[in-house]
C-alpha cells in the first residue's frame, strides 16, 4: 500500500465529467488501494490526516445514476462524476458561481447536497496539520474562482487532482 501523497494515478475512473482521458481501466486496477468497509475505516482511523477521495453520480437523477453504472461497470468507459477531497473531517470541492468569488467549497464527507453519493476512495495520509491543509485552502481558493468553471478544462475534477496531489 501507498503512503504518502497522492497522484493522479488514484483516480478510479476511465473519464471526468468533462470526458478528458484520466486513466483506463487496467491503470485503474494496478493502482488503487483497494480496502474493505472495515479496513477503510481502520486505516482512515489510524492515518495522521488521511485523504479521501469521495465520488458523486452528477445531479440527483436516477438516469445520471443508471448511465454512469452502464458506462463504468459494463462498458468500463467511466461517467459523469462530481468529487470532492476529505481531509481533516470537511469535504471540498469546487463548482461554478456567478458571483466574482471562490468556487471551493465545503460541505460535510460524503453529504454533497445536489450529487448522489457513489464511493470513497482512499488516496493516503497526507501527513499535513490543519493549520497547513488551512494555508493550502487560503491559496486554492484564490486561484479557483466560480467564474473560472470550465466543464471542459477547470471542473471539480480538476481541483481535487489539484488538492489531493
Amino acid at each position: 500500500e501507498s503512503k504518502g501523497r497522492s497522484t493522479a494515478s488514484c483516480w478510479y475512473f476511465s473519464f471526468s465529467s468533462c470526458g478528458e482521458l484520466c486513466m483506463s481501466q487496467e491503470e485503474y486496477n494496478r493502482n488503487i488501494i483497494r480496502l474493505s468497509p472495515k479496513a477503510f475505516e481502520r486505516v482512515r482511523l489510524e492515518a495522521v490526516s488521511p485523504v479521501i477521495l469521495n465520488v458523486y453520480h452528477v445531479g440527483n437523477r436516477r438516469s445520471i445514476s443508471r448511465l454512469n453504472k452502464a458506462l463504468r461497470d459494463v462498458l468500463r468507459l467511466g461517467g459523469v462524476f462530481h468529487t470532492g477531497v476529505e481531509v481533516c473531517g470537511i469535504e471540498w470541492s469546487y463548482g461554478y458561481c456567478e458571483e466574482q468569488r471562490s468556487g471551493v467549497f465545503s460541505s460535510r464527507p460524503r453529504q454533497c447536497p445536489v450529487h448522489v453519493y457513489r464511493e470513497s476512495v482512499y488516496l493516503g495520509d497526507c501527513g499535513l496539520g490543519a493549520l497547513e491543509i488551512k494555508s493550502m485552502l487560503k491559496l486554492l481558493r484564490r486561484e479557483w474562482m466560480g467564474p473560472d468553471y470550465d466543464l471542459l478544462r477547470k471542473n471539480c475534477n480538476n481541483f481535487t487532482t489539484v488538492f489531493s496531489n
